[in-house]
C-alpha cells in the first residue's frame, strides 16, 4: 500500500489556496479545509396576513466604485475591486447551490473575507517589492502544469475541470500566484533550512513509532453482479446464474481482470477488479472474511453480500506490523517541510501585519462591527441532487495511528 500524508491534485490545492486566501488566518503551504460544513437553511416561516402597504423606502445610493475600502500602507483597495472579487464568488456560489438565494448576512461575510484576502495579497506583493522577489506568469504557469501533469491532466481538463467551479483561467492564476508569492517569502527566509533533512525525519520515526504501525492487509480483485435491495426472486437467481456462468469463465483459464472489466458492477472494474490493500473493518463481514482466509493466488467461490454476488481474487497479503522507515521516509520529510514553512509562516504573517498600516473607510468600519455583533448565520445548503460527494482535501496532520493510505477505488460494499 501506498503511505501518503497528503494527495496532491489540482481540485485540492485550488480548493486549499481559495480558502486560505478566505480566511481570517491563511497558512503558509499546509492545505486548509475547504469550505466549512454546510448547515441546513432556516424554515420557511407560514405565511402572514398581509400589512397595509407602507411607502417604499428610496433605495440606497450606489457605492462609489472608486471609493477606498480599506488602505494598506498608501495603497487603496476600491470598493469597485471589492464588488467585481466578491460577484464572482457570490456566482460561484450560486451554480453550487442551485440558485438559491444566499441570505445577506452571509453576503456580508463574504465581503468581509475577499477584503481580507485582497488586504492579504497587497500585502503579500508589498513584501515580495521589498526583498526584491518576483513571481512571474511564466512560473505560475508551470506550477498549473506540474500540479496538471500529477494527476494526467491536460490543460483542456485543467479548464474544464476549473469552469465546472465557477472559474476562469484567470481566476486559477490568480489563486496560483497568490500561493506563490507566500511560497517565495517563505524560501527567502528559510533558505537552506526549508526542507527537512533525513536525519530529521528518522528521528521523528524513531520517537513515534505508534504512527507507524501497520495492520494486516489483503490486496485483493473482485467481480460483482449486483442486487438490488428490493430485487424480486426472478432478479436474484438470474443474477446468481450470471455469477456463475462468469465463475465458470475464470476457472476455465479466463483472464480475471479481463472478465472484471466486461462482468463487473463495482466502479473497479475499471481497473480490473483491483481494490488495492485493505484492512479488517474496510468491507462488509462477508467479503472481509472470505478475503483474508485465503491464501495469494486463490480464487473464490460465489460470496453473496448485502450487495450481490462476488468472485474474489486475492493477491497479495502484508502480515502485521511496523512499516520499514524507507517506504515512509520521503512522506515524513515532506510533513516536516510543510511543518517548519507553516511555522514560520505564521510568524512571518504575524509580524507582517503588525508592521502594516491598514486603514478601513468608515463605512466598511461599520460593516465589520455589525458583523462582529451578529449570530452566525445559517448558510445555504448545496444541492447534490442525491449524487456521492467527492472526498473533501483534509488539512495535513500529522499521523495518527498509521499512515494514511492514498484513496484507492474500493468496492460498493466498502464501508
Amino acid at each position: 500500500m501506498r503511505h501518503v500524508l497528503l494527495t496532491a491534485g489540482l481540485m485540492a490545492a485550488l480548493l486549499a489556496v481559495r480558502t486560505m486566501a478566505a480566511q481570517d488566518t491563511p497558512a503558509a503551504a499546509t492545505p486548509a479545509t475547504p469550505a466549512q460544513q454546510a448547515q441546513p437553511a432556516a424554515p420557511a416561516t407560514p405565511a402572514q396576513p398581509a400589512a397595509p402597504a407602507q411607502p417604499a423606502a428610496p433605495a440606497a445610493p450606489a457605492a462609489d466604485p472608486a471609493k477606498a475600502v480599506v488602505t494598506i500602507n498608501g495603497e487603496k483597495i476600491t470598493e469597485g475591486q471589492v464588488t467585481d472579487e466578491l460577484n464572482k464568488r457570490l456566482e460561484v456560489m450560486k451554480q453550487r447551490t442551485g440558485g438559491q438565494e444566499i441570505p445577506e448576512q452571509q453576503k456580508q461575510m463574504m465581503r468581509q473575507r475577499v477584503v481580507d484576502m485582497m488586504t492579504e495579497q497587497v500585502l503579500l506583493e508589498q513584501e515580495l517589492k521589498k526583498k526584491n522577489l518576483s513571481v512571474s506568469d511564466e512560473k505560475v504557469m508551470d506550477e498549473i502544469k506540474k500540479i496538471a501533469g500529477q494527476q494526467n491532466q491536460t490543460m483542456d481538463d485543467v479548464e474544464k475541470q476549473i469552469a465546472q467551479m465557477g472559474m476562469t483561467m484567470n481566476d486559477l492564476k490568480s489563486q496560483i500566484r497568490f500561493k506563490l508569492m507566500m511560497d517565495a517569502l517563505v524560501d527567502a527566509g528559510l533558505g537552506a533550512n526549508a526542507k527537512a533533512t533525513p536525519e530529521e525525519a528518522k528521528k521523528f520515526y524513531d520517537e513515534n513509532p505508534q504512527h507507524f504501525d501497520r495492520p494486516e492487509q489483503v490486496k485483493a480483485s473482485h467481480i460483482l453482479v449486483k442486487v438490488e435491495p428490493n430485487a424480486t426472486d426472478e432478479q436474484k437467481a438470474a443474477a446468481k446464474k450470471k455469477i456463475e456462468e462468469v465463475l465458470k469463465k475464470v476457472k476455465e483459464g479466463g483472464d480475471f481482470a479481463a472478465l472484471a472489466k466486461e462482468y463487473s458492477d463495482c466502479p473497479s472494474a475499471a481497473n480490473g477488479g483491483d481494490l488495492g490493500f485493505f484492512g479488517r473493518g474496510q468491507m462488509v463481514k462477508e467479503f472481509e472474511d472470505k478475503a483474508f482466509s485465503m491464501k495469494p493466488g486463490e480464487v473464490s467461490d460465489v460470496v453473496e453480500t448485502q450487495f450481490g454476488y462476488h468472485i474474489i481474487k486475492v493477491t497479495e497479503k502484508k502480515e502485521a506490523g511496523k512499516v520499514p522507515f524507507d517506504e515512509v521516509k520521503d512522506q515524513i520529510e515532506n510533513y516536516l517541510t510543510q511543518q517548519k514553512r507553516s511555522e514560520y509562516w505564521e510568524k512571518y504573517r504575524t509580524q507582517m501585519h503588525s508592521e502594516a498600516k491598514i486603514e478601513y473607510s468608515p463605512e466598511e468600519k461599520a460593516l465589520r462591527e455589525k458583523a462582529a455583533a451578529a449570530p452566525s448565520p445559517r448558510q445555504i445548503q448545496p444541492q447534490t441532487q442525491g449524487q456521492p460527494q467527492p472526498e473533501k482535501a483534509q488539512p495535513q496532520q500529522a499521523p495518527s495511528g498509521e499512515i494514511k493510505p492514498k484513496t484507492e477505488a474500493k468496492p460498493a460494499e466498502t464501508k
